[in-house]
């Protein structure tokens, strides 16, 4: 059922969210590209690609890049945007992260980008990452990071809920730490990233005013109201604003 509820989702959010530009935002396709830290012998693997934006910037590096994702939709922009790109060398898989299609040790870099909120198991996503990672591979991941305080992170899912029914849960920066360790990822390092968001760039993404528009009058009652949701909820010019906040997170298969 959430395999197909996020199929749905995604099939229908392609284009808005090819185009939106949080996701071509360069500071995080910078950094991915500085962790992955590939050369021109790596086998890379994007788990979750979605649209191929962080693979067409990642496949010139490497002798060979899989992008794997669960929607349809969105391999037939990456294969668009790679092809653009020039890249020869890209492979695509449609399958759920929880169960990659791929043999023990065959990739030397895993990055994976916005992906962890969407799943139902992300442990279990983790450890398939480790699994295909040959000993020593590389581990790019990039996600947002909710609040350590329930109450917070608690609303933080709900708004995000009710704009994507997608979503399952941001998690906080110790929880992912703790499944990273539990796969059996070491050499840890978190780095920050704030990108401050627009409501109506971050509502156009998912294309739907029945529900952004009751979202937008729900965030701008509680930014009135001063709560933050853990995402620094505001005003700005009579519209709600907020800030995401990312983890990005850098290790080695033990």
């Amino acid at each position: 059922m959430a395999h197909e509820r996020v199929r749905q989702e995604f099939t229908r959010q392609a284009p808005h969210l090819e185009a939106a530009p949080a996701f071509r935002s360069s500071p995080v396709l910078d950094w991915l590209r500085s962790a992955a830290a590939a050369g021109p012998g790596d086998r890379l693997l994007d788990a979750g690609c979605g649209p191929g934006l962080v693979l067409a910037a990642l496949a010139g590096d490497v002798r060979e890049a899989v992008g794997l994702d669960l929607t349809e939709a969105m391999l037939h922009l990456a294969e668009s945007n790679c092809r653009q790109a020039g890249h020869g060398n890209v492979r695509l898989e449609c399958s759920p992260m929880e169960e990659l299609p791929f043999d023990d040790a065959s990739f030397d870099v895993v990055v994976s980008r916005l992906t962890l909120h969407h799943l139902e198991d992300p442990e279990r996503a983790l450890g398939e990452m480790a699994r295909v990672l040959r000993p020593g591979g590389r581990l790019a991941l990039a996600d947002l990071a909710a609040s350590e305080v329930a109450e917070e992170a608690a609303l933080h899912d709900a708004l995000e809920t009710i704009r994507d029914p997608s979503h399952v849960r941001v998690l906080p920066t110790t929880a992912v730490r703790t499944a990273l360790e539990a796969a059996g990822f070491a050499a840890l390092a978190r780095d920050h990233h704030a990108q401050p968001r627009d409501f109506d760039e971050w509502a156009a993404i998912v294309g739907d005013p029945a529900r952004t528009d009751p979202l937008r009058v729900l965030l701008l009652a509680l930014a009135r109201a001063g709560i933050g949701a853990g995402i620094e909820l505001h005003e700005e010019a009579g519209q709600p604003a907020f800030t995401h906040h990312w983890q990005l997170w850098r290790g080695r298969r033990a």
